[in-house]
């Protein structure tokens, strides 16, 4: 069943988000509110890009494990000083600065 395979990978990388912020509870926190905005579509996609990108500065394992359960058309790149979250469907380019 593909939908258990997706569940047991989001738990997993709720497991692994709560492990490397152990020491931060609030970053944890945060990350589920963000999610449960989405669900309940106060935030669109280009929000929680820009939330979990701010949120996860630094943090290049999880930001490219989260770039699993965005939807076709949306990654968010992790480089040196910024991430990029670009919707793929179209050649323009939003570049978050997270110094």
């Amino acid at each position: 069943n593909n939908k258990s395979t997706k569940y047991d990978t989001a738990v997993d990388f709720l497991e692994q988000v709560k492990s490397v912020y152990a020491n931060q509870p609030s970053i944890y926190n945060n990350f589920l509110e963000i999610m449960k905005e989405f669900k309940s579509q106060t935030i669109d996609t280009p929000g929680v890009v820009a939330r979990v990108s701010d949120l996860f500065k630094g943090q290049k394992q999880l930001i490219e494990g989260f770039n699993c359960f965005l939807p076709p058309g949306y990654r968010i790149e992790a480089e040196e000083n910024k991430l990029i979250s670009s919707p793929i469907s179209n050649n323009n380019t939003n570049t978050l600065n997270v110094n």
